[in-house]
């Protein structure tokens, strides 16, 4: 024991558990910095290229998958599927909850890909009075990879709710059995983009990068926790003598 230092037994362990807590979780968020930066730089790349239409797009993916073709902006024309609308739960970019309306789009060739058509306020599901596309339409979108969730999000998120048609993550196999559409794509989505067309909400075209923020609030936490376990060590050892 140091002279003039000493914090009980029990304080210790604790302490040092969650200083390993603490820092692992502040190395994670470090970690997903990186992640993000990189694709926040092919992001730009991508929602800065000229617009393609999906018939010219459609045969590059066909060729394999490509990740760095993620967000190119095509042009599709198909006809939306309003009797298979599904809802999933989400903010939008103010931070407001509501729900992202996902309905999938029937193309000439009989090939079905989900259309997610922004964010509406919770009470759409009542209203349905947004005036959405019921006739085939061209619309403008931006190509996502359909990804389950990982890390601490698939912990703690809800399961989907297939009977009240809640959904809470982007399950588009678990979407396909919901819908019974055999031709469903389940490997990517298209986020609408253009605006004034479908959802009267705001679409702003970036990524959210928080995670240096993150990353600084546990690492703080961590040393917060030292200093208050030297101090109480210090004022310990002061009433024991020592």
């Amino acid at each position: 024991m140091i002279k003039g230092f000493a914090p009980s037994l029990t304080m210790t362990i604790c302490v040092l558990l969650s200083l390993v807590v603490l820092t692992g979780l502040g190395t994670w968020q470090v970690k997903r910095l990186f992640w993000k930066q990189e694709l926040i730089h092919r992001f730009e790349a991508n929602i800065a290229a000229p617009v393609i239409d999906w018939i010219d797009f459609e045969p590059l993916w066909k060729m394999g998958p490509k990740p760095h073709e993620e967000f190119r902006r095509v042009r599709i024309t198909g006809l939306l599927l309003r009797e298979h609308e599904m809802y999933q739960t989400g903010r939008s970019p103010a931070g407001e909850p509501g729900l992202y309306i996902l309905t999938p789009m029937r193309l000439d060739n009989g090939q079905e890909i989900l259309i997610n058509l922004g964010w509406t306020e919770s009470d759409y599901r009542n209203q349905k009075s947004v005036a959405l596309l019921t006739e085939p339409s061209t619309i403008e979108g931006m190509f996502r990879i359909a990804r389950p969730p990982t890390g601490i999000r698939a912990w703690v998120l809800p399961k989907n709710d297939t009977v009240k048609n809640t959904w809470y993550t982007l399950d588009l196999p678990m979407m396909k059995a919901h819908t019974g559409l055999e031709n469903l794509n389940t490997g990517f989505y298209i986020k609408l983009i253009q605006e004034g067309e479908v959802l009267p909400s705001t679409k702003e075209l970036k990524i959210h990068n928080a995670h240096l923020e993150y990353a600084v609030t546990w690492y703080g936490l961590a040393l917060v926790l030292l200093v208050m376990y030297i101090i109480f060590g210090i004022q310990r050892a002061k009433e024991l003598g020592l």
